[in-house]
């Protein structure tokens, strides 16, 4: 909850990038074969822990994100020469289906549905300056893709407020990475974060906005009108330890509330490990090539 009380639910297992899908019942996320390492999207009913497998390919999924409907679940995959965004039903029925191979460009990755499900916006890398911008790719018609917002600077992590008409973003214009609000059809943005910030995420009303940074959930209160007012974040809590503290993996998410925020986390148990330390190893090492004939 808000205030970082948690308890674990559902078996063990190697979870990455949780999404919670718009009614709140089921969750996707990736599960990792511990024996090969590939990567699958799984979804688990909240309510039963009951767990189906939506992907089977050799190739590697992740960036799941659900539709406003629940119907579709968008994610990236590495089955192409590049990494591809598809969707799939998130009844499992069906075969995935490719929404865009980016020629001439580098892999597409994390994405997030349009409220009226009409179009993803997306997070592309530049193989030009070695960064990513943000582009936008139709769900109808011709389905071109267009530039939302390419700089010199490294744009990632985008996520649409819940009326559709702004975006948060996280870039590094400012020479560290923070997290900003800009306006869909207008010269408009508004910084959020105060001291670094990555993965933002709204409330669903779209009055408060989560995101990440050193180790932390923060919140931050925001009005969206011509220009967006923005309240000073607060901490909430310190996140957990995960496996994959990786600024490239979004390991957290929240209900449309703001109540209730959802990680993959190593048990404390589990991250209780202990280190054997070799006194006079570089000796040792000596010794045995020493011997060698």
């Amino acid at each position: 909850n808000r205030q970082g009380n948690a308890e674990s639910f559902g078996p063990d297992g190697m979870y990455l990038m949780p999404r919670i899908s718009p009614d709140g019942k089921r969750v996707v996320y990736i599960s990792i074969d511990s024996a090969t390492g590939n990567r699958d999207l799984w979804l688990m009913d909240l309510s039963t822990k009951v767990q189906t497998r939506l992907t089977t390919h050799p190739a590697n999924d992740g960036w799941p994100s659900w539709s406003a409907d629940g119907e579709w679940i968008a994610f990236a995959s590495d089955r192409m020469p590049r990494s591809s965004l598809y969707r799939i039903r998130a009844d499992g029925s069906g075969d995935p289906e490719l929404l865009l191979f980016p020629e001439g460009a580098g892999g597409a990755f994390d994405s997030d549905w349009s409220p009226d499900g009409r179009f993803l916006v997306y997070q592309l890398e530049n193989k030009k300056n070695f960064t990513e911008d943000l582009w936008l790719l139709p769900l109808t018609g011709d389905r071109k893709p267009r530039p939302l917002l390419v700089t010199d600077f490294d744009e990632r992590s985008p996520a649409l407020s819940p009326d559709g008409k702004w975006f948060a973003y996280s870039s590094t214009e400012s020479g560290t990475r923070e997290i900003y609000v800009r306006s869909m059809s207008q010269p408009v943005k508004v910084r959020v974060s105060t001291n670094g910030g990555t993965w933002p995420l709204w409330r669903g009303d779209g009055r408060e906005l989560f995101y990440t940074a050193a180790g932390s959930i923060y919140a931050a209160g925001i009005q969206l009108d011509l220009t967006p007012k923005v309240s000073p974040p607060t901490v909430l809590f310190r996140d957990c330890y995960s496996r994959y503290n990786n600024p490239s993996f979004q390991n957290y998410h929240v209900t449309k509330d703001g109540k209730r925020f959802l990680f993959s986390c190593i048990p404390d148990d589990a991250a209780r490990r202990s280190l054997t330390v070799a006194i006079g190893w570089a000796q040792t090492v000596k010794r045995s090539m020493a011997r060698r004939p």
